[in-house]
């Protein structure tokens, strides 16, 4: 993006959250199961393709860089990334940063317990 500034050319980035499409049924079909465990059900909501298409489009019409998604939840960890990017609204980023590096403590403890609760990699490793 910054090696862009002096042209018309402007980036935009999208985290679209899990949608539901046939391609995301399908998907959980495999999905690992620390996948599907790690976050509380209220976090593993799904959202309309039509819903998430829109605000992408808004953002990208906007001309947003990080364009925003029905998910409230993960608009506000793509604000916390750190990097140096243009943001929408830096002082209110500021002012959370703090609270969020907490929180991504709490995801990182969340993920691992999920994977050591089920333990397969160490019924892979006891059998070498």
């Amino acid at each position: 993006r910054n090696e862009y500034a002096d042209t018309p050319v402007r980036f935009h980035v999208a985290f679209p959250p899990d949608t539901n499409t046939p391609g995301f049924a399908k998907e959980n079909e495999t999905k690992p199961y620390e996948t599907s465990h790690i976050w509380p059900e209220m976090f593993n909501e799904t959202f309309e393709p039509v819903d998430v298409a829109r605000d992408i489009l808004d953002g990208i019409l906007a001309g947003d860089y990080f364009c925003r998604s029905p998910d409230v939840f993960g608009n506000l960890l793509v604000a916390r990334a750190w990097g140096h990017f243009p943001r929408a609204r830096p002082l209110l980023e500021a002012a959370i940063a703090p609270l969020f590096v907490g929180l991504h403590e709490v995801m990182v403890w969340m993920a691992d317990r999920a994977v050591r609760k089920r333990a397969h990699h160490s019924a892979l490793a006891a059998s070498r």
